[in-house]
């Protein structure tokens, strides 16, 4: 009987060193999943930082370059309205009519360029035309509210980026946003009888919340 004892307890006792090794082994194969996972943790909070330095940078290289293709088109305005004719000497055709509905002299050396380009089908094309400076773009554009009241559907407008001009449709689009347009290279709202100016990376949402 007490043979038979002994050789339980050597039995026992060798069970029980077989575990506390193999709890030696998966204690050190959890020490290394630790150290690995510490390791995967601090190369994703790296990724991560790079990934937002990353949309940072690309933010700020879309606003910068819709703020240069904006100055860009500083001299630049459109004429909408105006009735097409085949074989036309577009410059003559600006100068006509900006002489005939605004009284507006425009001479040749004030013209860059001027020429159509597409629009909405079954209306006449915009002209969008480039003048010397911005002196002789603000001459004219004085005469918008003048030419849009002489009625038949003539309309002068800023060239805008394609950018800019979503924002103003979204900003007119958002709940609360009374109105919106585009001035000297900016784009502005009108929200609670204030004048706000947006920029297309903004998130509008988030901005109106901190107007009082």
């Amino acid at each position: 009987m007490e043979k038979r004892c002994e050789a339980l307890e050597k039995k026992f006792m060798k069970r029980v060193d077989r575990m506390a090794k193999d709890i030696e082994v998966l204690e050190g194969r959890v020490e290394t999943l630790t150290e690995k996972y510490n390791e995967c943790t601090k190369e994703v909070r790296g990724m991560e930082k790079i990934l937002r330095d990353s949309q940072l940078a690309a933010t700020e290289a879309l606003r910068r370059s819709n703020l240069n293709e904006q100055y860009s088109r500083k001299t630049n305005f459109k004429i909408m309205g105006l009735p097409e004719e085949e074989k036309e000497n577009t410059c003559e055709v600006v100068k006509s009519f900006l002489k005939k509905i605004a009284k507006v002299e425009l001479p040749d050396r004030e013209i860059i360029i001027a020429h159509r380009i597409p629009g909405p089908k079954g209306k006449p094309r915009p002209i969008i035309v480039k003048v010397l400076n911005t002196s002789v773009k603000s001459r004219i554009m004085r005469k918008r509210s003048t030419i849009k009241e002489k009625g038949g559907g003539y309309r002068l407008a800023d060239d805008v980026t394609k950018p800019n001009g979503e924002l103003i449709r979204k900003l007119l689009e958002f709940e609360g946003i009374e109105s919106a347009w585009y001035f000297n290279g900016a784009v502005y709202g009108k929200y609670k009888d204030k004048r706000i100016r947006f920029d297309i990376c903004d998130n509008i949402e988030e901005k109106l919340k901190h107007i009082k």
